[in-house]
């Protein structure tokens, strides 16, 4: 995202903000790209002064609209991961294929999912949810579809083996469009460390410094909803605070120099518990589900 030097001066240099100002200002612009960020509420003046910047740094132009808009849809997003047995692999992706990502998609508030095979992952399988909101994964509507699983659901999610299951929110995504190729780098943040991991995560992705690599994201879960459907909700889950670093990318081949970043980073390679690389299956949204 494009951010104003600060202290921040009008587009013609004459005049400039109160060093006061300029940190409100400077917080109110920095909110727009962090979701879980609290904007905020900026005076008259200080939005009479937003209003004189250049279009490419003013938060109200669509110019600056289109260059931080997300390229993934919504705020909100459920990954899921697991292995399955050999024997039941042929009725599980049926089972994925002929109901269980259309059902998901067609919840209140979800807009698109896409299924993933390991190229160079555990486990084998990978699905993601984009919902319009973080909190549509604790909605009524989605709370009501687990707890009413089909007869053919509760079969297939009994054999998951190794399930990681993330509810998180969507805090940094830059680029454009889907890629055929997935990486993702899961870290475990250390507490009080997540304001600094996001400002180097946000100075590493970059994809349009790397060939192959169209959009680069940032998901962080939430312990409190990030539970296996598989096991005791009350265990204790040591996973349930991870991040996931995940790289659109035309190719796999694209994926190792972009998971690099991360990877052989000396301040974020500690923190990373697991790194691989997807190749996309199919991808199904909303509207192109047939109305009934």
């Amino acid at each position: 995202m494009v951010r104003p030097a600060f202290p921040l001066t009008s587009p013609m240099g004459r005049g400039r903000i109160a060093s006061k100002d300029a940190i409100r200002v400077r917080e109110y612009v920095r909110s727009l790209d962090r979701p879980y960020a609290l904007t905020p509420t900026l005076s008259p003046q200080e939005r009479e002064q937003i209003s004189r910047w250049p279009v490419q740094l003013n938060p109200s132009s669509s110019h600056f609209r289109k260059i931080t808009k997300m390229p993934l849809a919504g705020k909100g997003m459920l990954l899921t991961s697991m292995d399955i047995d050999a024997a039941d692999e042929v009725e599980f992706n049926r089972w994925y294929d002929r109901e269980h990502l259309e059902e998901r998609v067609a919840i209140e508030g979800f807009l698109e999912a896409r299924r993933y095979v390991a190229e160079e992952a555990q486990p084998k399988y990978l699905s993601l949810y984009s919902t319009e909101t973080f909190e549509v994964l604790d909605s009524p509507a989605y709370r009501t579809a687990l707890a009413n699983q089909t007869a053919w659901s509760q079969t297939n999610i009994s054999r998951f083996k190794n399930m990681i299951r993330a509810v998180a929110r969507i805090t940094f995504s830059r680029g454009q469009g889907r890629g055929a190729a997935l990486g993702i780098v899961r870290l475990r943040p250390t507490a009080g460390s997540e304001e600094k991991l996001r400002d180097a995560l946000q100075e590493q992705l970059d994809p349009q410094k790397l060939d192959g690599i169209i959009s680069m994201h940032v998901l962080e879960s939430d312990p409190r909803l990030s539970k296996s459907l598989t096991e005791d909700a009350s265990r204790p889950n040591p996973g349930g605070s991870d991040w996931f670093v995940l790289i659109d990318a035309t190719d796999v081949r694209a994926v190792p120099p972009a998971t690099a970043l991360i990877n052989d980073n000396v301040a974020l390679k500690p923190l990373v518990i697991s790194s691989g690389i997807y190749r996309l299956l199919w991808d199904l949204a909303k509207n192109e589900i047939p109305t009934v």
